[in-house]
């Protein structure tokens, strides 16, 4: 008879064994990372203004879109547009900041004579650009709809797998409490006050899980004791309802 009462108060500690897990992330904005992996920065009177962009734009908040668009610069700035760096960096963002918010960045009658003799050598290449941006964009956006499409319906599958892993674990908790106060009220003398407290501490998760997931309790109570005052009885026992 003690070596049951044992086993359910060993059943009871297993079935409440949880790991949590974390993660983290960087804070650091797309300027800031191709100003250290490329060694060009733009124009100072340019540079605020794509950093506002690129902080506050809502489809720029998009971690993915933005090391996507991170990854297509970076293959850009490869190519020789026969041009100062700088200047091809800044063509690069004004087509970049067009494409996302419909304004351009930069006004190709420009004071600076240099930039914009630059900007008119290069209309054909960053026209180009631009659409390859935008195809691309359009392609990868389709592409990763699908992609949270197929993983929305993932996590609702397993969701479910949990609730129903939930419910197999509150059903396991409420059948232990009923066998430990089965065995209680057959051999009262038998069970230790710590055991009995131990039990109740152990249970303390069972009811409002239940509450929760909308779990009949009772019924499963019911079907443990054959009893509806022996429910109430073994409710009032641990202190629960």
């Amino acid at each position: 008879m003690k070596a049951n009462m044992k086993r359910i108060v060993m059943s009871l500690v297993a079935i409440v064994m949880i790991v949590p897990a974390t993660m983290a992330q960087s804070n650091q904005t797309i300027v800031e990372r191709l100003d250290s992996k490329l060694g060009v920065k733009l124009p100072a009177e340019f540079n605020d203004k794509v950093l506002d962009f690129v902080k506050n734009n809502t489809t720029m908040s998009d971690s993915d879109l933005t090391a996507f668009t991170e990854d297509f610069i970076i293959n850009e700035m490869k190519k020789d547009w026969g041009i100062s760096k700088q200047n091809q960096l800044l063509f690069i963002w004004d087509k970049i900041y067009k494409s996302v918010s419909g304004n351009k960045l930069y006004n190709w009658l420009d004071d600076e004579n240099t930039r914009g003799k630059e900007y008119r050598k290069t209309v054909k290449q960053s026209y180009t650009f631009y659409k390859a941006y935008e195809k691309d964009v359009i392609e990868y956006m389709n592409r990763r709809s699908a992609e949270y499409r197929k993983q929305s319906a993932e996590a609702k599958q397993r969701s479910a797998e949990a609730v129903r892993g939930i419910m197999k674990k509150d059903s396991l908790g409420l059948q232990e409490m009923a066998k430990f106060y089965s065995l209680y009220l057959k051999n009262p003398d038998i069970v230790r006050k710590d055991e009995i407290n131990k039990s109740k501490k152990l249970i303390n998760w069972v009811i409002p899980d239940c509450k929760k997931y909308n779990i009949d309790y009772r019924a499963i109570l019911l079907k443990e004791l054959g009893d509806k005052k022996k429910v109430d009885d073994v409710l009032k026992f641990y202190g629960v309802e």
